[in-house]
């Protein structure tokens, strides 16, 4: 009775390497394509080396921490002790800009501006190592890749994602790119968030 369960597992597991080996990177990126969730306006879906790039057409793939009016909101709402700073000067020599900073202990930092169109904080740039800060969606460090690729994908199979160690999501109009980072076992460890026009 072992025999036959080794022998069925290992069927089972060659049977997954070989399909495995027939997706080349070009075809598991058409086929998430065609798996991205309803609500997104998909450029284009790339996999190169270990990396999946999906381009949008939306202006933004989401705002990363909802709408936020100034920063005494935003700390409230994490519930999080913050180090901040605010950074004052004229951009382009012309337009008054001014940036906030928060960061923690491990060195996790999110930059904002305030948008005089949009009447929110809008990010520039973000590096979060600490598993304490969560995102929209409930995304955080410290969660499997399994999980956070289900919320922009109608559950990926293994098959298709298991090569994957990063995750770049950019948007067309405002240029803004997420990039999510696994470690071996699968695990989040790293979420940027970057803003082609930084204001430096």
């Amino acid at each position: 009775m072992k025999r036959i369960l080794v022998c069925i597992s290992f069927l089972f597991a060659f049977g997954h390497f070989m399909q495995a080996q027939n997706f080349t990177p070009e075809v598991k990126a058409e086929r998430l394509k065609q798996l991205v969730t309803n609500g997104f306006k998909v450029e284009s879906v790339k996999i190169s080396h270990d990396t999946l790039k999906v381009v949008l057409l939306d202006d933004f793939l989401f705002y990363p921490f909802g709408r936020i009016k100034n920063m005494d909101a935003f700390i409230n709402r994490t519930k999080l002790e913050w180090y901040r700073s605010v950074d004052r000067f004229k951009y382009q020599d012309s337009l008054d800009m001014t940036i906030y900073k928060l960061w923690r202990l491990d060195d996790s930092f999110i930059e904002f501006f305030y948008g005089i169109e949009t009447h929110n904080m809008e990010m520039i740039e973000a590096n979060i190592t600490d598993k304490a800060i969560n995102l929209s969606y409930g995304i955080h460090c410290g969660m499997a890749k399994q999980e956070l690729l289900n919320l922009f994908f109608k559950t990926p199979p293994p098959v298709l994602i298991g090569d994957i160690k990063c995750v770049r999501f950019v948007s067309g109009l405002y240029e803004l790119q997420h990039c999510y980072t696994f470690d071996d076992q699968d695990i989040l460890r790293q979420i940027y968030i970057e803003r082609e026009y930084k204001y430096r």
